[in-house]
């Protein structure tokens, strides 16, 4: 597997890509973690997952609708927000 791509769209196509952790720039967030549901990836986003409201509750149906897992990182994992972000709820 190449250490490096040329693009988030060649990380995404890549079938050897699992998951995608996305810790780059807050406001690239919910565009990188929707880009990585729609190929299938398991995601994990630095917080703040989102910066609106809107953009995480995209990014929540986004998962469940694939049933891909997507969880924000450095959250309390008893929070009502990360239970309901889970595709299993």
């Amino acid at each position: 597997m190449p250490s490096s791509y040329g693009s988030y769209d060649q990380l995404l196509m890549d079938p050897q890509v699992d998951a995608v952790y996305v810790s780059t720039p807050h406001h690239e967030h919910a565009r990188l973690a929707l880009m990585a549901i729609a190929a299938g990836k398991h995601v994990l986003v630095e917080k703040p997952f989102a910066i609106s409201a809107e953009e995480a509750q995209a990014v929540v149906d986004s998962a469940r609708g694939m049933g891909v897992p997507g969880h924000g990182s450095h959250v309390d994992p008893l929070s009502a927000g990360v239970r309901c972000a889970s595709p299993t709820t």
